[in-house]
């Protein structure tokens, strides 16, 4: 069985075969093979885990980038355009999850991200400047 690892998962993916943990190797972009005798019933897991990055909007606009959660976009809440200062190589250092299973995030400055697929009424941006 091969199982695709996206690209946007940079931190190694977990496997349990029938609830065991199994080693495994795994590289972003590529498929995490799992070869074995397969038994009626057999069950597998895969756990890709998320980290914050940001996506330019394009190659000839690096400073204006969405920010993402694994594949999750995550939007701010503005009625316009926001600029964020922080070092846009490590969101995660300035960029933080609000409470263990909130995908609210929130950054030093108190600009606040939540997922767009959550979004009702509230007024958005998709694109930051990054500075």
């Amino acid at each position: 069985m091969n199982v695709r690892v996206p690209k946007w998962a940079v931190k190694p993916a977990t496997l349990r075969v029938n609830g065991r943990s199994v080693a495994a190797s795994s590289f972003p972009g590529t498929f995490l093979k799992i070869s074995r005798r397969w038994q009626e019933g057999d069950t597998v897991a895969v756990t890709l885990p998320k980290s914050l990055r940001f996506e330019s909007v394009d190659p000839q606009t690096p400073e204006l980038a969405a920010l993402m959660f694994g594949p999750i976009l995550l939007v701010a809440l503005a009625d316009g355009e926001v600029n964020l200062h922080g070092d846009r190589a490590r969101p995660a250092e300035w960029v933080h999850q609000q409470g263990g299973a909130s995908l609210t995030f929130r950054t030093d400055g108190g600009r606040v991200f939540r997922p767009f697929y959550l979004l009702r009424d509230e007024r958005y941006t998709t694109y930051c400047r990054v500075e």
